[in-house]
């Protein structure tokens, strides 16, 4: 368990230490002012596009210029929608963080390996099991715009894996990943065979789809434990990763809160099983890192920097 404040030391996140009306004061204002005098080059501009949150960015403008264009509007979408739009966003930008501290410390030195291959296997289950369905239900283009942009997190957690165990894979810390996820894939299936929530499309529907819920769950236990045996700081953009994905799963639960009552064949006044039951998970999903969580919101309105690297120091209970 977490049982301390967040600190930093790292000198690469130091703030410059020139006064405010020092010759340094304007120095940043002057290099981009001769920038775009000067123009920018082949260089800079592909230094620029080489920058996941920028192609990201440029992905969601294109879009959304694509969902107007086929009759969508965040105006007239529904609540449930919206939601399910900031969800996916956060998902994918704690996902972005992870890929360029990869990318500029060319290191996963703190990375989860266990908790990316348990994130690639949600995610590829995930689509494999609502893609179809919208496909033959002939869904709105609210539904597919969700869809699709669930399905870049994928792509962005398999690049993340190739980093792990194939291009930094000196700099993963093995021994420090112990909650292994051949233990727990098998563990999140066999539990969904046997206790899974009713719905209409039937009963392997139900199992998938209850099965990428429990792997959902999990996934982020390999990380946290790795965290928590780790004895230096933790890297600020791991961090990031790690609560971005819980504002996520946030934004789950009161998705399910609003629609708990839609799952399989419910009547007012009934005991509604299923619905309760996935709302059950997606609570144990929350509590399971409400302990990092907590330090992590005490950091942050503590006025600490968002760069800060965090010193999350453990007790043996």
């Amino acid at each position: 368990m977490f049982t301390s404040d967040f600190s930093c030391d790292d000198n690469k996140y130091a703030k410059s230490k020139g006064t405010a009306g020092g010759p340094d004061a304007l120095s940043k204002y002057q290099e981009a002012l001769s920038l775009v005098q000067a123009g920018i080059t082949c260089e800079q501009a592909k230094a620029i596009f080489q920058d996941s949150f920028v192609l990201y960015t440029c992905y969601v403008m294109l879009g959304t210029c694509l969902y107007h264009h086929f009759g969508g509007s965040f105006l007239h979408a529904s609540k449930e929608d919206l939601l399910a739009y900031a969800s996916a966003v956060a998902e994918a930008f704690g996902l972005l963080m992870l890929r360029r501290k990869t990318q500029r410390q060319q290191s996963v030195k703190g990375v989860s390996g266990m908790t990316m291959v348990m994130y690639a296997v949600v995610y590829a289950v995930r689509e494999l099991v609502l893609l179809p369905d919208i496909y033959k239900a002939g869904n709105s283009v609210d539904d597919w715009a969700v869809q699709i942009l669930s399905f870049t997190s994928f792509f962005i957690v398999l690049d993340i894996l190739r980093s792990v165990f194939c291009t930094y894979r000196s700099s993963y810390q093995e021994d420090l990943d112990i909650l292994k996820a051949k233990w727990l894939i098998p563990s999140c299936v066999i539990l969904a065979a046997i206790l899974h929530p009713g719905f209409e499309e039937g009963p392997w529907f139900s199992f998938m789809w209850t099965s990428c819920l429990y792997l959902d769950v999990m996934a982020l236990m390999p990380q946290i434990i790795m965290m928590d045996r780790a004895a230096d700081k933790v890297s600020a953009p791991i961090c990031h990763f790690v609560a971005a994905t819980a504002v996520s799963r946030m934004v789950d639960l009161w998705f399910w809160l609003y629609n708990f009552q839609l799952v399989g064949d419910y009547q007012p006044g009934e005991f509604h099983f299923s619905g309760l039951l996935i709302i059950f998970f997606h609570c144990l999903h929350l509590l399971l890192v409400a302990d990092f969580m907590y330090y992590y919101m005490k950091a942050r309105l503590s006025g600490q920097s968002f760069s800060e690297d965090l010193s999350l120091p453990t007790v043996e209970v």
